[in-house]
């Protein structure tokens, strides 16, 4: 439950901040993401679908969420 509840906030706090994402986060993000973090998947999915740092795709999306 504590792990569902940090993603949750976690990327509760990116779409309320409505930041702008660094192309270094988004390297290092993709980094944690292919190495199977699942906090870094669900992350990079939620990047491309709203298009935070990246040029918005939803199959990539997709993909990253599917992971």
């Amino acid at each position: 439950m504590a792990i569902q509840m940090s993603l949750f906030a976690r990327v509760g706090s990116l779409l309320v901040a409505g930041r702008v994402v660094e192309d270094n986060e988004v390297a290092d993000l993709r980094s944690k993401a292919e190495q199977g973090e699942a906090i870094a998947q669900h992350e990079l999915g939620y990047a491309y679908y709203v298009g935070e740092g990246v040029d918005q795709d939803l199959g990539e999306a997709v993909k990253w969420y599917r992971r």
